[in-house]
Order: C-alpha cells, then sequence, then structure tokens
C-alpha cells in the first residue's frame, strides 16, 4: 500500500515537473513585441537570414531587428507600452523588451486591438487606398449634389452635459467649359456666387418618436447643446437643411447619451489607458482613440486620432486607423 501511495506521488510529482517544462516553452515561444511600423529595418531569428520589417509581424525575444541609418522600428509590447528604434544598430528584442514595465492591463487589450486592426490594413493595403480614394469620389459627387455633408459623426455616444453637432457646404463638382461662349459661364458663375451666400440652415433635433426638442436657424456649421436635460440612454435624431432649399438636406443622424454608469467605467478605463501608456504620447492617444471608438464614443475617438497624427505624422499607420474611423461615421479626411 505504502509502496503504491508512493509510485502515485512520483508519477505526480513528474507530471507537475513535465507540466511547467511545458509551460516554460509555451511562454518562451510567445511572441514579446508585435511590429507597429518599420522604415529600412530588417529582422533575423538566426543572425543570418534577414527579412524586411512590416506591420503586424510577430518577434520573439531571441529575435535581432537591424535598423539601417535614417531608419525606424517602432514596437508593441504586450504590455501595450511602445519601444521606439531610432538609431542605427542591430539589437535583440529581448533586450529592448526590458525597456518596459511588466505588466499587461487595459492597455495590453486595446493595443492588441489596433495591432489587429494595423495588421488587416497592411494585409488589405491595395484594397484600402483604392476603397478610400472610391469612397472619397463617390463621397465627393453626392456631397455636391447635397451640397452639406457631415463634419461631426452621423452617431455618437454622448459622455457629459454637451453634445456639439457639425456639417459643411461641399465644392460642386467641377464644370467643363461652355464652348458656345463665355457670357453664359460668365452669368452661370454670378449666380453661382449668389447661391454660395444662401447658407442659413435649420436644425432640427427629435426623439427617437420624432417629436421635436429643439428647432434653430443657424448662420453657422457647428452646435453646442446642454444635454443636462435630456433622458440618458436614449436616442435622439438630428437632421439640418438649407433654409432656402429644403431638399438640400443632411438626415439620420444620432446620437444617445450614456447613462452615468456606463461613462463612469469609460471615464475609468480610458484613465487607466493613459496611466498604463504614459500622457503626451502618439500612442496613448491611438489606444484611447481605439477604446473610444469600440464604445461608439466616435466624437472623442476623433479628437484623440488628430492628436496623436498631430504629435507624430509621419506614422502613416496613424493616418490609417483615422481615415477608417471618418469612413465608418460617414466623414469626410
Amino acid at each position: 500500500m505504502k509502496k503504491s501511495l508512493k509510485n502515485i506521488c512520483s508519477i505526480g510529482l513528474l507530471a507537475v515537473g513535465l507540466l511547467f517544462l511545458f509551460t516554460q516553452n509555451i511562454l518562451a515561444q510567445a511572441p514579446t513585441c508585435r511590429v507597429m511600423t518599420a522604415r529600412n529595418a530588417s529582422v533575423s531569428s538566426d543572425g543570418n537570414d534577414w527579412k524586411s520589417l512590416r506591420c503586424g509581424l510577430q518577434l520573439q525575444a531571441s529575435d535581432k531587428i537591424k535598423v539601417e541609418a535614417g531608419g525606424l522600428a517602432i514596437l508593441v509590447h504586450s504590455s501595450g507600452k511602445t519601444i521606439e528604434v531610432k538609431s542605427a544598430g542591430t539589437f535583440i528584442v529581448s533586450s529592448l523588451a526590458g525597456q518596459t514595465q511588466s505588466g499587461k492591463g487595459v492597455a495590453g487589450k486595446f493595443a492588441g486591438y489596433v495591432m489587429d486592426e494595423l495588421t488587416k490594413a497592411n494585409k488589405k493595403d491595395s484594397y484600402f487606398q483604392q476603397n478610400m480614394q472610391f469612397t472619397g469620389a463617390t463621397s465627393k459627387m453626392s456631397n455636391s449634389t447635397n451640397k452639406l455633408c457631415l463634419d461631426s459623426p452621423n452617431f455618437t455616444n454622448i459622455v457629459g452635459r454637451k453634445v456639439t453637432l457639425a456639417w459643411k457646404f461641399c465644392n460642386e463638382v467641377p464644370k467643363f467649359d461652355d464652348p458656345t461662349g463665355s457670357q453664359e459661364k460668365d452669368e452661370s458663375d454670378s449666380q453661382a456666387g449668389a447661391e454660395s451666400q444662401k447658407k442659413t440652415v435649420v436644425l432640427t433635433i427629435t426623439d427617437s418618436l420624432d417629436k421635436v426638442i429643439r428647432e434653430e436657424t443657424l448662420d453657422a456649421t457647428t452646435f453646442s447643446m446642454d444635454v443636462s436635460a435630456l433622458e440618458k440612454g436614449k436616442l435622439y435624431k438630428w437632421n439640418v437643411h438649407l433654409k432656402s432649399k429644403p431638399r438640400i438636406n443632411l438626415s439620420d443622424n444620432s446620437f444617445r447619451i450614456l447613462q452615468d454608469n456606463e461613462a463612469k467605467q469609460i471615464e475609468a478605463e480610458s484613465t487607466t489607458i493613459r496611466k498604463e501608456l504614459g500622457e503626451g504620447s502618439a500612442w496613448s492617444d491611438i489606444v484611447t482613440a481605439s477604446y473610444y471608438e469600440q464604445n461608439k464614443l466616435y466624437g472623442m475617438a476623433i479628437a484623440k486620432y488628430k492628436a496623436s497624427i498631430k504629435r507624430d505624422p509621419s506614422v502613416q499607420e496613424y493616418q490609417q486607423l483615422y481615415a477608417k474611423c471618418l469612413e465608418q461615421v460617414g466623414m469626410e479626411k
């Protein structure tokens, strides 16, 4: 009996030991970093076979990266923090990873999401660029018909006491010269100039049952309103049209004011992201923008995307994420 128990204990210890070794092996193989962007940089797993460093590539701790003079490599650690390599040289990923703090919180989760989105965009870059050009072209054609287009999201959740709605007057489609002469063209230009002065609009805000909450006649392209008196958790719709030509309009736009518990969670998690990634960096702004976008706080997301691009305009991937967000909410870049 004692011998049997001893054998069982031995087998148990062996199993635990094997499980530990297996776990350590898996952890050793887990990627340490992912490439966010790179220029004139390459990677090698053995120090001999060098391949171009590209967005989304997963790097092991033992991998080496080489950055040429004038090159750049920005890596995202599993903790969500970024590692920027701007000086020429060859580096081991594990030594670079040591520059970040350990831990993986809210920032790591949403940094991973951002990297997934960047990888998708990189894989479909050709399609993405063509699609954006096509969307831009059709959007301009559509806007030239309406003469009004959105300058704020067609839908957004709202946190706080204020909502800002915005629109803009869109350019006409260029006209070909009239072969019959210049007089008619001058008259047409004169009429177009007079028409462009008629920019008074009527803004109507309703509840989900189309009951008018507020109506304003404006000679402006933005309108901010205190929403503290409106019911939280409910959808509100808005449309705007030219006073002189009601058929020229923007309709089917809406916003929703978050409940207090939702707003508190958003504020807490976004604050955590900024603390984990540090205040005042382009990457922190990008991850925060992604967090807002996932929670359909599109107005706040757009503001953060703009801030990140202003801090670091050289990173094309930031531009891609910003353009994707604008397209999603019916806005032009």
